[in-house]
């Protein structure tokens, strides 16, 4: 199994993404996007687009703004400083993968606010994007209007955090498995057939070698879930009609590995590291909103229900 690390994107490895991606260099300034993905309710409201971005070596850093609340999330290659501009103030936060370094692999920029990209070396930068609620529109400024946007300088005298991944992240352990933190909550509603929710929220999500599996579980709504580092990850799902289906998180796409899926809501999913891995952290978008009345445990009778010829399989991988 492919595996480099986060501060590298070899080019072929960055080709078989563009192409399973489905990306086209039809971005600004040299970006290769992919196609806009979309979360929309039965009334016809977009709760969530999101698609992957991968910005080339000499690509340029581009302002903009969005009318929704902007989710990045971090995928490989070297880490960028996220550059905000507002109403007199400029921030600067560091999307990458190293957490020990002080970098996140999730940040949100609010509706309205400016950002730019500004990679920490000459290298390719895979990323994704949420908008949050859907139907943003997006504006790009003139180069005159902001000034060029600076990654910030290593300090090699900085210490660097310990821990495990779970300890660095804030994270605790979830009841399917695995250990989470709540991220990024929207700020508007929605209704839905269960209930008000959110539009979306966000957690990081983590399995390791003293919690490798994700138990077999159902949700109501679409989950979205974005690679940082380690993995790959296996995902089994089960799909309402007793379709068996395995998407893995990783970045081999000549195996049919990629950074980012959704899984269906309505279906029962579990995921596992592979044997050998020792991590795999990831971020999940829940669109509308995750709620824990929506999540439900799945148990054997469930799995005979769904599917009796899959049930011995997916036995294994139930929480009790």
């Amino acid at each position: 199994m492919a595996q480099h690390p986060a501060s590298a994107l070899p080019a072929a490895t960055a080709t078989a993404l563009t192409g399973a991606l489905r990306l086209t260099g039809d971005g600004p300034d040299g970006w290769f996007t992919g196609p806009w993905h979309d979360t929309t309710l039965a009334d016809g409201t977009c709760v969530m687009r999101r698609r992957t971005l991968l910005r080339t070596p000499g690509s340029a850093s581009v302002w903009r703004r969005s009318t929704a609340d902007t989710v990045l999330f971090f995928h490989t290659g070297t880490p960028a400083a996220v550059v905000t501009s507002g109403p007199g103030a400029t921030d600067t936060t560091v999307l990458g993968a190293d957490a020990a370094a002080g970098q996140v692999a999730q940040c949100t920029v609010p509706a309205g606010i400016w950002h730019a990209l500004a990679p920490l070396a000459e290298e390719s930068l895979l990323w994704s994007e949420a908008s949050v609620p859907g139907d943003a529109e997006w504006q790009t400024a003139e180069p005159a209007r902001l000034p060029d946007p600076v990654a910030p300088a290593a300090d090699v005298r900085a210490p660097r955090a310990s821990g495990t991944t779970a300890e660095l992240l804030g994270m605790t352990a979830h009841v399917e498995g695995g250990y989470f933190r709540e991220l990024y909550s929207s700020a508007g509603t929605v209704r839905t057939p269960v209930g008000t929710r959110l539009f979306a929220n966000t957690i990081h999500y983590l399995l390791d070698s003293r919690s490798p599996v994700g138990h077999l579980h159902g949700n109501v709504s679409d989950i979205t879930h974005f690679l940082h580092s380690g993995g790959p990850i296996t995902y089994l799902m089960l799909a309402p009609d007793g379709r068996l289906e395995k998407q893995v998180l990783g970045w081999d796409a000549d195996r049919g590995q990629v950074p980012v899926f959704t899984c269906p809501g309505g279906w029962w999913k579990t995921s596992f590291l592979p044997e050998g891995v020792s991590e795999g952290l990831i971020s999940e978008i829940v669109t509308p909103g995750f709620d824990f009345a929506d999540q439900r445990m799945a148990t054997a009778q469930d799995l005979v229900h769904a599917s009796p010829d899959d049930a011995r399989r997916l036995a294994p991988y139930l929480s009790h």
